[in-house]
């Protein structure tokens, strides 16, 4: 006999604070927000998918007025302030349904993956500055 079940297993991964929270103060709002809308997408809240994006454009754009309008800010504040903007956002957005997604079945990224991912955009952000400053 066919059985119908409550509440389908969770399948798919989503990334963890850490994770989220490195990536924004290495490679800034936009890649915190890359991983913020993996896992909004994991745990089914598309509609937080662009909010998310829009949200980390508006402050990347913040940021970068500031960062060339003020001259004695320290730049370190600025990914200071995407980290532990990401860590708010992740708590206040995402830590219950991430909880309900694992308790589901869902399952974190390995941390390496993220690694690799935050590895790469440095790169890419950082080789055409030391290129272009010799």
């Amino acid at each position: 006999m066919d059985e119908i079940l409550d509440e389908p297993e969770e399948k798919g991964s989503v990334y963890t604070k850490s994770i989220i929270q490195t990536a924004a103060f290495l490679g800034g709002p936009l890649l915190g927000a890359y991983f913020m809308s993996v896992n909004f997408k994991a745990v089914n809240k598309n509609k937080y998918v662009g909010l998310t994006w829009l949200s980390a454009i508006l402050f990347f754009g913040i940021a970068l007025f500031l960062a060339f309008n003020i001259e004695k800010m320290p730049k370190m504040i600025l990914s200071i302030l995407y980290m532990l903007a990401a860590g708010y956002a992740y708590d206040s957005l995402q830590k219950e349904e991430i909880e309900e997604h694992l308790e589901k079945g869902g399952t974190y990224y390995p941390w390496w993956r993220g690694a690799i991912i935050i590895l790469i955009v440095v790169l890419i952000i950082i080789v055409p500055i030391i290129y272009y400053s010799v």
